[in-house]
């Protein structure tokens, strides 16, 4: 009887093999349950969409955009997208109301909370469902406070808070409405509405180039812009997008990292930064599409804190925080930047990933210097191989910034 014996080598090879299948199948297994838990379907979209409209047509919520969702169907939906933590988006189809004279695809957002985390408005009515003087002065203070405390936000006294933070005239559409109520319908609106994050900011601060144009808003949902990444910014094997748009769209995001640095009352941290959320507009402008993940300087600062045995522990996503391992506690402060982030997820080459960086095959006249520019912008410290917990200088991005302004005639071919 022949008895079977493996040469080491073999066995290795063997080995190496059976492992890396395992490793795959279990990543292909986690892949899809994660698909599971936030797939959405055409059957769940609508009964969310027949909801909203069904409370509009009982008029319990409002906005600019229910009658053409709910009445004369100018805006209809086209598909959704998976939802994650609680977030419901659709792409839908809208006929001349959100730009005049167009049919545009929008994005339609809402997002869920639960009764414990819901923020709930509870105000004094009158016998007919509509406020009390006292009910209308809680609700304007609420208000302001809500808009100043999370956005450093502020009206003057000729402002009208409720107009300002909603999508119609707040004192039109109360004096015109058919039913006494209008007001309070009014309010649970724009309410439900603060309680999103990414409402609030884009609402506050629209004057801004890379915060996408908000169309309009129905109950608890929000109508914005739909910009997608497109061809330049998915990472992908292959690229056909010419250098010149790739490096005009890294000079974009260069500038929106340079403007979350220094135009706002504080710093502002973005904590997931990845090419999903990033999209170019119809002007390719690029827009930051996911604003749940920004965050001010202070609120940043109250997620970086807490027990911790390692570095790891005061991590919040792509916020990098420090433990003090003496006292086991997170000192609250941020370690990298956000210009690292975009360096080290979008510019540079992702080998475990298999995706080519944005700034891929650079022109030979730069490509050299560049390369070790990304290194420095991506690797503060020279740590490739270790999680990141230095901020990319100054100098370094004006540097990366004159090299991506460079022209020359051989761009045109690349």
């Amino acid at each position: 009887m022949r008895i079977l014996r493996w040469q080491p080598r073999k066995l290795l090879k063997f080995t190496c093999g059976f492992v890396t299948l395992c490793v795959m199948l279990l990543v292909i297994y986690t892949l899809n349950k994660v698909w599971e838990e936030n797939r959405c379907s055409v059957e769940e979209s609508n009964t969310l969409l027949d909801d909203v409209c069904q409370r509009y047509r009982v008029h319990s919520v409002d906005g600019n955009l229910c009658k053409d969702l709910c009445e004369t169907r100018a805006i209809r939906y086209v598909k959704c997208t998976n939802y994650r933590r609680g977030k419901k988006v659709f792409i839908m189809e809208c006929n001349g109301r959100c730009q005049a004279g167009e049919t545009v695809k929008v994005v339609m957002k809402t997002k869920h909370r639960t009764k414990e985390e819901y923020d709930h408005l509870v105000l004094p009515l009158n016998d007919d469902g509509s406020l009390t003087k006292d009910g209308l002065e809680m609700a304007k203070i609420m208000m302001i406070n809500k808009a100043y405390g999370d956005m450093h936000f502020t009206v003057s006294s000729s402002q009208n808070i409720f107009s300002e933070l909603w999508s119609m005239d707040y004192d039109q559409y109360v004096k015109t409405a058919t039913y006494k109520n209008a007001d309070h319908v009014a309010l649970l609106s724009i309410w439900s509405l603060l309680q999103q994050d990414e409402y609030l900011f884009m609402k506050v601060y629209q004057n801004l180039p890379y915060v996408p144009l908000l169309y309009g808003t129905c109950g608890e949902f929000y109508f914005m812009e739909y910009a997608p990444p497109g061809d330049i910014l998915s990472p992908g094997f292959f690229t056909k997008s010419p250098w010149s748009q790739r490096a005009d769209a890294a000079l974009k995001l260069i500038d929106v990292a340079q403007s979350l640095d220094t135009d706002f009352y504080q710093p502002v941290h973005f904590c997931d930064i990845k090419v999903d959320n990033f999209g170019l507009g119809s002007d390719l402008r690029v827009k930051v599409l996911d604003s749940d993940s920004l965050f001010f300087d202070e609120k940043m600062s109250m997620n970086l804190k807490g027990p911790c045995t390692k570095h790891d522990d005061c991590d919040f996503f792509d916020c990098r925080g420090w433990c003090k391992i003496n006292n086991k506690t997170c000192d609250g402060r941020r370690t990298n930047n956000n210009l690292q982030n975009i360096c080290e997820d979008i510019f540079i080459d992702r080998p475990p990933n298999f995706f080519q960086g944005l700034l891929h095959d650079a022109p030979p006249t730069i490509a050299g210097e560049l390369a070790t520019v990304l290194q420095n912008c991506a690797y503060p410290n020279k740590n490739m191989a270790e999680v990141v917990r230095t901020p990319t200088s100054r100098e370094t991005m004006e540097r990366l910034y004159q090299l991506l302004q460079t022209k020359t005639d051989s761009w045109k071919f690349s």
